[in-house]
Parts: structure tokens; sequence; C-alpha cells
């Protein structure tokens, strides 16, 4: 099997279309080439992911410790086993860890050392990783515990960034911290890949906001830790009402997007498989 890559989706930010995106990148990883074998993991507390595919959380599902597929297995050197989720359309399959609450009890326990968290992720990933050509991590909106053990065993770190100013003021910050925490733990990502979300043409800020994001590549690449980084800004994530109501649907969102019998979500069926495969190709 060839070298597995890591994938992770990262943002401090919320509201900029995160999850979407590694529900999008596990999708076409899979879909493109079928004999990819892809593991999707909701390392998020707040389940967006987990939600989309999976009823049920409210019973408690994978909260109980002992539930062999609960995430916080990891915590206690333990292997928790993926879930399964199947297109049967396309007939391909992804494996799934899903996300629940407890990860926040993990991440703020005293019983354990700060490095110990950090690393809990990476030494679950050492000894599955052979079994995958990637994996996909959808972090949390939060620079915390959590997203930095996925950031320090990233290959390839994907930010889906909003075209909106509040969020331009952001990434500057989200950069610098990430390049703090790779010198911190001797560690470096090969690519970046930067994609613009939420974006109206409609809206001056949109565009005003893009135009900007389309210069930081030479502000991420002059900090010390990215100066041997790819830096890659991808092809803009329209906002559609479409793509935002995809999860209430327990489907990957190019399913979603391709059983709604509305001609308006059907045009927008071809410019997001476009938008797929624009960014598996760039995902080197």
């Amino acid at each position: 099997m060839s070298k597995c890559k890591i994938i992770v989706v990262a943002n401090q930010k919320g509201g900029a279309a995160k999850s979407t995106s590694a529900n999008l990148l596990s999708y076409g990883l899979a879909r493109i080439k079928k004999e990819n074998k892809v593991l999707l993991i909701d390392f998020d507390p707040q389940a967006s992911q987990t939600n989309s595919f999976i009823d049920g959380l409210e019973d408690n599902m994978f909260i109980s410790p002992t539930h062999p597929s609960n995430i916080g297995l990891i915590f206690q050197n333990k292997i928790p086993k993926p879930l399964k989720i199947e297109d049967n359309m396309e007939e391909f399959s992804i494996d799934f860890l899903p996300a629940n609450d407890t990860l926040v009890d993990y991440a703020e326990t005293t019983e354990m050392k700060y490095d110990e968290k950090i690393f809990a992720l990476r030494n679950y990933i050492n000894k599955i990783k052979n079994e995958y050509d990637y994996i996909v991590i959808d972090t949390q909106p939060l620079f915390g515990v959590l997203t930095k053990s996925a950031l320090v065993i990233a290959d390839l770190l994907f930010v889906p960034i909003a075209t909106r100013a509040v969020d331009e003021n952001g990434m500057k910050r989200f950069f610098e911290k990430t390049n703090e925490l790779l010198g911190k733990y001797n560690t470096e990502i090969n690519q970046i890949l930067i994609m613009p979300t939420m974006y109206s043409k409609v809206r001056k800020e949109s565009t005003r906001v893009l135009n900007a994001f389309k210069l930081y590549k030479n502000f991420i690449c002059a900090m010390e830790n990215f100066t041997n980084t790819k830096v890659i800004i991808l092809k803009e994530f329209p906002e559609r009402t479409s793509i935002q109501e995809a999860a209430a649907y327990k489907c990957f969102l190019i399913d979603y997007i391709k059983n709604v019998e509305n001609s308006l979500v059907s045009k927008q069926k071809k410019e997001l498989i476009d938008i797929e495969e624009y960014i598996i190709n760039n995902v080197k």
C-alpha cells in the first residue's frame, strides 16, 4: 500500500464550512479512485460531521466508554473500531470515526500530561495508518489541544476560510500560532490548501476578502516553519442554501445535491463536482 497521507481540515473560526469541506474531501478521495482506502475522523466535540451521517446521538450511542467506536478510546491507548459509511449509488465506502462531547473531558482532564494529550491522536494513527491511503481529520473551531494534536501529525493542512472580514482578521493569527506549534514539536506540514468559502459575487465584501486571501501565500511561506511548505489558494467555494441544508439528510454532500429535484440545485451539481475534482487534483 502507498504511504498514507494525513489531511487535517482546520480553522479556529466557526462557520467557514470546515465540516462540509472534510465531507467533500473524503467523498472525493474515495469516489474518484475507488480503490483508495479512506478514514474520516470527526475530532470535534460538537460532532457536526457525525450528525451529518448518523441519527441517535441523543441516545449516547458513542458516549459509552465501552462502545467500540468511541473516539475517546485513543486517550486510553486503545484502538476504536470505525463505522462503515457506504455510498450505494457510486459503490464505494469510507471508514468513519464519530465524535461525541466527551472529547472535551479528555482534552481538559488533569489526569494526563499536556503532551500525552497532544500525542494521543498521533499514537493512534501510527498504529492504523498502514491500512489507509488517506486519513481526513475534521477538527474543532478552536485552537485548543484537540486541534493542536491533529496539526502536529498533518501532512496536508486544508484550511477553509469564509470570505468575510471577520474571518480574514483571524486568518493571520491562525497561521502564526500553527507556525509556533510546528516549531515547538519539531514537525512540518508538506502542503497547505486554502479554500475561500461562503463566496458570493454579489457581496462586495466577499470579493474584496477573496482578493486579499490571494496575497497570503507569501506571508505564510515567509514563516520559519513553512519555508518548505507548498501553499495553494484553491478555487472559491460558493455560498449555497442547498449546501447548508445537506447535513439534515444524513448523506454525503454531493449525494444530496445529485438527488434533489430542483432546477437551481441541478445547476449547482456540476459546479460542486468540478470544485471537488479541482480540490482532489491539488492533493499531492
